[in-house]
């Protein structure tokens, strides 16, 4: 997991094309929170070449969780 979001941080652009997020959060109101990715269970997510890729849940996070960043929260 931890992994995950490295590489997300590292080149998000790259990432989205490799994987699918799910958001998991319902904050309300834009503001800058601390997320992390884990892996969304039963999920199944397809690329535009029709090939299986992974899916993660963004999760809302402690700021002193290791393996989060900070990102916007837009509620639409």
């Amino acid at each position: 997991m931890f992994e995950a979001v490295e590489q997300f941080i590292a080149n998000p652009g790259h990432f989205l094309q490799r994987n699918a997020l799910i958001p998991k959060v319902n904050l309300g109101a834009l503001r800058i929170e601390h997320f992390t990715l884990r892996p969304a269970p039963d999920v199944h997510c397809l690329g535009t070449d029709g090939s299986a890729i992974p899916a993660w849940e963004v999760v809302l996070t402690p700021p002193t969780t290791v393996a989060s960043f900070q990102a916007f929260w837009v509620p639409y």
